[in-house]
């Protein structure tokens, strides 16, 4: 029995040198997990099971045990390589049908080694050639988690978009001098106030340059009402931006104040803006009388100065009290490549206008835009949040064919979009561009794939713009020590791991991805040399009671003889 016991001893110290070892080995070896042999004593039990004083049996190996801490995290020159700041795994297939993963999910491996390449096929790929399973996404760049694809480094261009939404918006500088006694033409500068331009994109591909241009015409008086009747004015007052100016002013196309307001987003049929939470101050009169001035201080801080136009009256009938207030008025014109625009492409291009009793054919203008105290008119009624209730919007309408005429293009293409300046301003101050985006673009070359810290796979082009083409997905086990390790940096679960939970990085504690880094071995190398040294301790010890032991068997086998 101490042979055995011996035996047992030499044993348990060769397995754990052999740990300690291979924990040595692998100090370079990228999201390496150190193994630690936990050794066990074993009691003989043949005898009375419940007594104190039984002999021990020796040792033997309880488990081989992972550590889950983890190693430091260092930089890498390949794009592809990935480091995982959280106890997530990558999880990778051996087969696969085109971009489906083929195995079975309880023969996927499992890494925390994060050093990728990419096949023939352009899929990702570990070093032993093992799939990297991730979400795939759909053509506009969202990522469907509900089903799991191998992550590809797809190098097909992007597609041309013909430009759909185009956003303008720049301060007009208000200090010009109205002119409504000149044809606008875009060739003569004197004829417009300000100019901006934009490049859109046809349906084809084809670029083309968007020129906008703003002429100052009349100003005009603005009618806002209080929404309580009565002799005092409340602090919520109602306007409309179209508001009609009952004649067409002299050298104007519109009879409204404004005309590209949008109705309201879920009340179409609402063209009334309000202001609220404003401040009425009497400047000069006497309250509640017609041509009294007061300063009417919105939310914001806007000053406005207002004059009393009617009176307000408890009634019967009640009457509402209702202010004037002069706004700033710009009609909008575009060409395209030099070409005239507007927002129907079947109109001829000019409309008639009246200067000086005499009528002259002018460009058809895309509409009108109101500033009062230099903000937008549609600005003005926004949300609890500060957003907008209205939006000042021009539709372009460049269908007409290929041509150097109103509503045509020099190729064919076509261009047909909505122009968004709701942000506008007139301040009396320098010109100055807020935005100046539109969505369109031309066929764009792949220029460079990367990795962001949710493990998104997005791919840049050459017109700078970028699309998600899939995301990494992390497996997290409840039982980490359960995994069965494969070697070649990669484990299988088990009964004893539980099955993976599959999510992507960030989600919870599984962690994020760091892009261009790699997760170094968590081996304490100093700590596996002095734990080698004791082993070798241990297992020479145990040698010299194991010979103590044969020794005895030999001698009483040879007395036996005797």
């Amino acid at each position: 029995m101490g042979y055995g016991i011996g035996l047992s001893g030499l044993m348990s110290a060769s397995e754990a040198i052999d740990v300690t070892s291979n924990n040595i080995s692998n100090a370079q070896t990228i999201g390496y997990k150190s193994g630690e042999y936990v050794f066990s004593d074993q009691f003989f039990r043949a005898q009375d099971p419940q007594s104190q004083d039984r002999a021990g049996m020796g040792a033997y190996r309880m488990s081989i045990r992972r550590t889950a801490a983890y190693g430091t995290v260092v930089g890498s020159q390949n794009p592809l390589d990935m480091a995982i700041t959280g106890p997530g795994m990558f999880q990778l297939a051996k087969t696969v049908d085109g971009t489906v993963p083929t195995e079975n999910p309880t023969k996927f491996q499992y890494t925390r080694n994060g050093q990728f390449a990419v096949d023939s096929q352009n899929r990702i790929v570990n070093q032993n050639g093992m799939f990297l399973v991730g979400y795939p996404a759909d053509s506009a760049g969202k990522v469907l988690s509900t089903a799991k694809s191998t992550l590809t480094l797809d190098p097909t261009p992007m597609a041309q978009q013909a430009t759909k939404n185009s956003n303008i918006n720049l301060n007009i500088d208000n200090r010009v001098d109205p002119n409504p006694g000149n044809i606008f033409n875009a060739q003569v500068p004197a004829t417009y106030s300000q100019a901006t331009s934009q490049t859109v994109y046809d349906d084809k591909g084809a670029a083309h340059t968007l020129t906008m241009f703003y002429k100052k015409v009349n100003p005009a008086n603005l009618t806002i009402t209080a929404r309580t009747p009565g002799t005092i004015a409340d602090s919520i007052f109602d306007f409309s931006p179209t508001q009609s100016l009952g004649a067409t002013p002299a050298g104007e196309q519109f009879n409204k104040i404004a005309t590209t307001s949008v109705a309201q987003v879920g009340a179409p049929n609402a063209t009334t803006q309000t202001v609220s939470e404003t401040t009425l101050t009497l400047m000069s009169g006497t309250r509640n009388t017609v041509g009294s001035t007061y300063n009417l201080k919105l939310k914001d801080g806007t000053n406005l100065s207002i004059t009393q136009s009617t009176a307000g009256a408890g009634g019967p009938p009640a009457v509402a009290a209702q202010y004037t207030v002069s706004v700033d008025r710009y009609q909008v014109y575009a060409t395209l490549d030099g070409n005239a625009v507007a927002s129907d492409a079947t109109q001829t291009g000019l409309t008639n206008v009246t200067i000086g009793g005499v009528t002259s054919p002018e460009q058809t203008s895309l509409g009108t835009i109101a500033f009062i105290a230099g903000k937008n008119l549609d600005s003005l009624s926004r949300d609890s949040f500060g957003k907008p209730q209205f939006a000042t919007q021009f539709k372009i309408d460049a269908s007409g064919g290929k041509g150097s005429t109103f509503g045509k293009t020099n190729n064919g293409g076509i261009v047909q979009f909505t122009l968004d300046s709701t942000d506008m301003t007139g301040y009396t101050s320098a010109a100055q561009t807020y935005g100046n985006n539109q969505d369109g673009s031309a066929t764009s070359q792949l220029v460079s794939y990367n990795i962001d810290s949710s493990g998104n796979l997005v791919a840049q082009y050459d017109n700078g713009k970028s699309k998600i083409k899939g995301q990494v997905l992390l497996a997290y086990f409840n039982n980490i020590e359960g995994l069965i390790p494969n070697g070649n940096n990669t484990f299988e679960a088990s009964s004893a791991s539980g099955d993976p939970l599959l999510s992507f990085p960030g989600d919870g504690t599984l962690g994020q991805i760091r892009a261009k880094a790699l997760e170094q071995s968590n081996v304490d190398l100093t700590g596996e040399l002095v734990k080698l040294m004791v082993l070798q301790r241990q297992y020479s010890a145990v040698s010299q009671a194991t010979k103590v032991m044969a020794s005895t068997l030999i001698d009483e086998a040879i007395n036996i003889g005797r």
